[in-house]
């Protein structure tokens, strides 16, 4: 290893809370009747504890009806609880939201509006909804069931589940479900993305990025109507990894690599106003916030040194970014024959070993022929001629 890069710098983030806004299609007010009820215990464990302990997320209900704006501006990540539809400004804000980095889950159930689905928001593959919802499988009695196929996941929400202590998602009972067709948004492609299945082959949860925010639909409610995944152990952690994966995808890295711009969100407030960035040498130079959509944005592109980065936005609201250089330069492993070679054809090279190859080498390539031996030879009879005239005139003299 190289004694310079000894160190590694990091950024991280430390939330206080998380808000998440849970969109109930059903404002039952039974205990554990609505449809957000059981989610909102998952993400909200020790509301009701009597023991004073803190939760990460804060949940906040509303019925479909009351969303707008606002309410997404306050939150970094939306749930749709077996919402039927919305309308065309609940729609527009909820765009807007999820294109500028907000996280987006879509729960079915027995009140939506698959048409609406699967055009308005559908929106032939360009609107929020990464597949459309076809027609419902299973029976609510004791007919048709399904699991979620056990594997091993590699999606980062998911990934926690490959050690079965921490709970095994194959073992929830599904009893109605809601197909999707996948064809419609060609998974695998970059725009759709299956994250876990049924053992029917359906898609259980799917992903789609949309702007800067990232969406996910899950094949079945979030409630025990259907299914008894509230009542499985596994259902917290799930519930918790998936709003906190969205969550996560908000706001733009605070760790990059030399000559990645670094880009902060701040309060819509805040837009017009400076902040004062510092950089490792200890230069400050003030930064223009700018407005994009509802948030107010800082940007810096000059990361041509590597080290730790202070953004001091209005409000006290200190935002630390550190720069490194690529790990990979400090790799001294040598390379193999085929990697010298394959680098050296990239880069429109050769490779030589011993200076006889290099000499060889540099004579295939240099462009035309060599013409000094002939220009000396030219010279020297030039100077021969010259000494026989000069002669010749000589003894016409005499």
């Amino acid at each position: 290893a190289l004694t310079a890069d000894n160190a590694l710098m990091a950024s991280i983030p430390v939330w206080d809370r998380l808000p998440v806004l849970l969109v109930s299609g059903d404002m039952n007010p039974e205990p554990l009747m609505g449809e957000t009820d059981f989610v909102e215990i998952a993400l909200h464990p020790f509301g009701n504890a009597k023991v004073e302990l803190a939760d990460l997320v804060a949940t906040k209900t509303m019925d479909a009806r009351e969303l707008d704006a606002k309410a997404l501006a306050e939150s970094r990540v939306a749930l749709l609880a077996n919402v039927s539809q919305l309308n065309d400004a609940q729609l527009k804000a909820l765009e807007g939201f999820v294109r500028e980095g907000g996280g987006l889950l879509v729960f079915p159930g027995n009140r939506i509006n698959s048409a609406w689905y699967n055009t308005t928001f559908l929106a032939g593959g360009k609107g929020l909804l990464p597949l459309p919802v076809a027609s419902l499988s299973g029976s609510t009695n004791s007919g048709t069931r399904a699991t979620i196929v056990s594997q091993h996941y590699e999606h980062p929400a998911l990934e926690m589940f490959n050690d079965p202590r921490n709970g095994n998602l194959s073992e929830a009972d599904i009893r109605l479900w809601y197909k999707m067709r996948e064809e419609a948004g060609k998974p695998g492609d970059g725009g759709v993305t299956v994250l876990a299945r049924l053992d029917t082959g359906d898609p259980f949860l799917v992903e789609k990025k949309f702007g800067e925010g990232r969406i996910i639909e899950c094949a079945v409610p979030c409630d025990a109507e259907w299914t008894n995944l509230p009542a499985r152990p596994f259902y917290l952690p799930l519930m918790q990894q998936l709003v906190t994966y969205l969550a996560s995808k908000v706001y733009p890295p605070r760790n990059v690599d030399v000559g990645r711009p670094l880009v902060a969100f701040l309060p819509a407030a805040d837009a017009g106003k400076k902040g004062i960035l510092t950089d490792p040498e200890g230069k400050a130079r003030e930064i223009a916030i700018q407005t994009k959509g509802t948030r107010a944005i800082a940007e810096f592109a000059d990361t041509r040194k590597p080290g730790l980065y202070v953004l001091d936005a209005p409000n006290n609201n200190r935002i630390h970014f550190v720069v490194n250089v690529d790990r990979k330069e400090s790799d001294l492993s040598q390379l193999s024959e085929a990697e010298v070679q394959g680098v050296a054809k990239a880069m429109g090279a050769s490779v030589v070993k011993t200076f006889g190859e290099y000499h060889s080498l540099d004579q295939q390539r240099r462009f035309g022929q060599e013409i000094w031996q002939a220009l000396l030879v030219a010279v020297l009879a030039l100077i021969f001629v010259e000494m026989l005239l000069e002669q010749a005139f000589a003894r016409r003299k005499t």
